[in-house]
């Protein structure tokens, strides 16, 4: 007699069941971000009504981080506001990693389901990548599952090829997340050769496929981008890894390169112990499972979850990333690393802990393949407390995480003021004070964020590109400024100011930064909120 499934049903019931579970934990983490308004935190800052101006296409100098996910945003705009996008995007950044595990596992069973859909969303890595501000790239690693559901779907090859497209467009809309896609598809399309109906050169279409939607960013880097990455990129976001604590965190999916991201149950050992058994728990069901019985592993021809012979790929994805981000963090790996961020392009994967989103997608699924294995030998009650005990640990991970993440993302109205103040500056080219990257408004909340005026002017925006990490007690700065414009403002030469080609100056009232003095020929507009504005290329009013 055939034991009965933990909850039984259809795949699709399966499917569903996973998905609910991925919805409900994002909503979790996520629901005070929703409302009227925009999120300003860290990276992930937006306007009310973003432009297509050189820095949202990429053709100001900078490099192309946010391409083509600015212009696609500025464009939607009008029918969908900016804010209602980056809401979208910061669920979906979540849910829809739990949601594609679940679809990949959904004739494992919805015991395998929820598990791996849980530990994928409730983790110390997404956590981290939203801490830091960046769910863009979260939502390229939300969208491998999915990947590779397309690429192993049965069908016609025109239709596989379709559906790996619309996988991968959400990806594609970062530099790193495109990468991700364009490997995960070669990966995969190698894995699945096997397959009925599969053609020898399928790999080498999708592997063209993910070139070609790479093309944006490549496009805009070749065009617009100055200069090559940084050597002190590969120090400044290399994940920490201090002593065997520091290990065990990003054992587990933690480590992240900044402080502020960092979460604080994962200085404590509860919480690196449990991500630490999830793992150690993944890695045997990757040793046991060739000698397990036949039928414990036998799937349909038609199942889309990994099989048998596939588990070395999912062995690569829960050891490769790790080991990767841990030899290059320090010692002679560091040292071969930095030197070759000068190759160009190479500095988009500087960000090592980004890597270790594949080892928390690979313990996911060998968690959900051991509660399914679980459940044919000893029955569905153990699976059903096997289901219950992995559920605790992996919020035990990362137990601090929804209040974090609460603190983090409120939805925000920009002041009055603010859309005048750009109108007067319309398309001129701007420098922007004070000199740093990063703002503090009270009316954010006080939390740092990335300034976002670039993405509502018209004109080319000079500013300030160094990031400063720290590390190891002391500072790392990134980039290289050219100050040509604020030095000549500093002095009050504006025919300088005028030949490096800035028309406009607009400093942020309130927010740290030195405060430079307006040279008297400079013409201040008035204009109420936090920017003020003076413009150059007019001459000052004269009162009598």
């Amino acid at each position: 007699m055939r034991r009965r499934d933990v909850w039984p049903g259809s795949p699709g019931r399966a499917a569903l069941t996973g998905c609910a579970v991925a919805v409900l934990l994002a909503l979790t983490w996520t629901w005070p971000a929703l409302g009227r308004g925009q999120l300003l935190y860290r990276d992930f800052v937006q306007v009310p009504d973003p432009v297509l101006g050189p820095s949202v296409l990429g053709t100001d100098g900078r490099a192309p981080r946010a391409v083509p996910l600015d212009a696609v945003t500025a464009l939607l705009a009008p029918v969908v506001p900016s804010g209602v996008q980056q809401q979208v995007m910061l669920v979906a950044s979540l849910a829809l990693a739990g949601c594609g595990l679940a679809v990949l596992l959904r004739r494992r069973g919805a015991a395998a389901c929820v598990v791996a859909a849980a530990v994928a969303v409730w983790s110390p890595y997404a956590a981290q990548r939203l801490l830091v501000g960046q769910p863009p790239t979260l939502l390229g690693w939300a969208m491998v599952p999915w990947l590779v559901v397309a690429v192993r779907r049965d069908g016609s090859p025109r239709r596989r090829v379709l559906a790996v497209l619309v996988a991968a467009l959400p990806a594609a809309l970062t530099p790193f997340g495109g990468l991700l896609a364009l490997g995960v598809v070669v990966v995969t399309a190698l894995a699945a050769r096997h397959r009925p109906g599969r053609r020898r050169r399928e790999p080498v279409v999708l592997g063209a496929l993910g070139v070609a939607w790479c093309l944006p960013w490549v496009v805009a880097g070749l065009r617009g981008a100055t200069a090559a990455g940084e050597t002190s990129g590969a120090r400044a976001f290399a994940v920490r890894a201090d002593g065997v604590q520091g290990v065990l965190d990003v054992l587990g999916g933690g480590g992240i390169w900044a402080p502020a991201a960092a979460l604080a149950s994962r200085a404590h050992a509860p919480a690196l112990v449990a991500s630490t058994l999830l793992v150690l728990a993944a890695a045997t069901v990757l040793v046991l499972a060739p000698s397990a019985p036949s039928d414990s592993m036998r799937v349909s021809p038609k199942d889309d979850g990994p099989h048998p012979h596939d588990l070395r790929v999912l062995g690569a994805a829960l050891v490769l990333p790790t080991v990767v981000a841990l030899a290059l963090a320090s010692g002679p790996g560091l040292a071969l690393w930095a030197p070759a961020q000068h190759v160009p392009g190479l500095g988009i994967l500087r960000d090592t802990h980004r890597l270790l989103g594949l080892t928390v997608l690979a313990t996911a699924v060998l968690l959900g393949l051991g509660v399914q294995a679980l459940r044919r030998r000893l029955g569905p009650v153990v699976a059903v407390g096997a289901t219950a005990t992995v559920l605790a640990v992996a919020v035990l991970g990362a137990p601090d995480a929804p209040a974090r993440i609460h603190q983090a993302y409120r939805p925000t109205s920009f002041p009055p003021g603010w859309s005048a103040a750009v109108a007067v500056v319309g398309d001129r080219t701007t420098l922007v004070l004070p000199w740093q990257p990063f703002r503090r408004q009270a009316w954010v909340g006080g939390q740092p964020f990335l300034d976002p005026l670039p993405l509502a002017l018209r004109g080319r925006v000079v500013a300030s590109r160094n990031l400063t990490v720290p590390r190891d007690g002391g500072t790392v700065v990134v980039g290289s400024d050219d100050t040509t414009a604020l030095r000549a403002w500093a002095r009050g030469d504006l025919a300088a100011l005028l030949d490096a080609g800035v028309e406009a100056v607009v400093t942020w009232a309130d927010t740290p930064g030195e405060a430079l003095a307006p040279p008297p020929g400079a013409r201040r507009v008035e204009t109420s909120g936090p920017l003020r504005v003076w413009l150059v290329d007019e001459p000052p009013t004269v009162r009598h």
